[in-house]
């Protein structure tokens, strides 16, 4: 029996780690039995048991406690699709092409800190922004202490302080289609070979080309999962503590609301209600906010 951690899911055919060398390993029986809710009982980054036996294709035949996982609401079934387990730290990548966006990256921070799991931004295609562009995007970020990497897969700038911050950890790079996680990757690891995809000019999405979560080995020490690109992003499981905690002015100002409980919508005595008519709170933090707290499991509908 072996010690291993998946680094990539392949059909019935996955991959594994064992600290020395990558190898495929097949999912024992119990693992392929659908579950409902659940889209897939395996994950990259899962610690696993395999059994290898002389003449047999080696069988993982357990899943080891997870410490984390980052997961998604799928979009038709509802069902949860856990995208990596056992993360050191996540990635979020933006990019002004397709679209630069903050609920995008609001929505990524809430479902990392939900899963008590540490997130930074990378900020990719820099060379068609402007500073006061950057400058004004990042502001809310700066002021609650968010790590910050600007960089130019293009131009192949500024991934010397990003390689130095990922070195021997296990970092999960997430973003919409199109925005360059592919690209970053491939600089980060020249070995990885990932596709690379680009943007409709149409519809301004991301013609995603990774298919699936897949943990490449970094030269510097660590692995750096790629996942697949996700034109949708539905929170799972989030109440909205959860959501209200990662709104820092929203947060502050909800403890002098009249109700407990206060959504910030349309209850009476709401002091973040209050500010917005006075004009004292980024609308672009409400607007974002609201967009994410209907999608908390515990918030009333209307």
């Amino acid at each position: 029996m072996k010690d291993c951690r998946v680094v990539k899911l392949c059909g019935k055919k996955h991959f594994v780690y064992d600290g020395s060398e990558i190898f495929p390993a097949f999912p024992a029986g119990r693992f392929e039995l659908k579950s409902e809710g659940l889209k897939n009982r395996l994950a990259v980054g899962d610690l696993v048991k395999v059994r290898i036996e002389k003449g047999k294709d080696p069988l993982i035949v357990e899943i080891l406690k997870r410490k984390n996982k980052l997961s998604r609401k799928m979009s038709f079934s509802n069902k949860e699709h856990i995208i990596a387990a056992n993360i050191d730290e996540v990635g979020i990548v933006v990019a002004p092409d397709p679209i630069l966006k903050r609920n995008t990256v609001d929505r990524f921070v809430v479902a990392c800190k939900s899963a008590s799991i540490e997130s930074f931004l990378i900020i990719n295609k820099t060379d068609i922004l402007t500073k006061r562009d950057i400058e004004k995007f990042l502001t809310p970020y700066k002021e609650i202490g968010f790590k910050i990497f600007l960089v130019s897969a293009l131009k192949k700038e500024g991934f010397d302080q990003l390689s130095s911050h990922i070195k021997d950890k296990w970092t999960l790079l997430i973003g919409h289609s199109g925005v360059g996680k592919s690209s970053i990757a491939n600089i980060l690891c020249p070995d990885a070979n990932f596709e690379i995809g680009e943007v409709d000019e149409a519809t301004l999405k991301g013609k995603h080309k990774t298919t699936s979560s897949t943990a490449v080995k970094l030269p510097q020490g660590g692995f750096l999962i790629d996942t697949a690109g996700l034109r949708e992003f539905g929170l799972y499981n989030i109440t909205q503590r959860e959501i209200q905690s990662c709104f820092k002015n929203i947060d502050e100002l909800s403890l002098k609301c009249k109700f407990s409980n206060c959504t910030h919508r349309n209850e009476k005595g709401c002091a973040v209600l209050e500010a917005i008519s006075k004009g004292t709170i980024d609308l672009e933090e409400y607007n974002s906010y609201l967009t994410l707290i209907r999608e908390a499991n515990d918030t009333p509908k209307g």
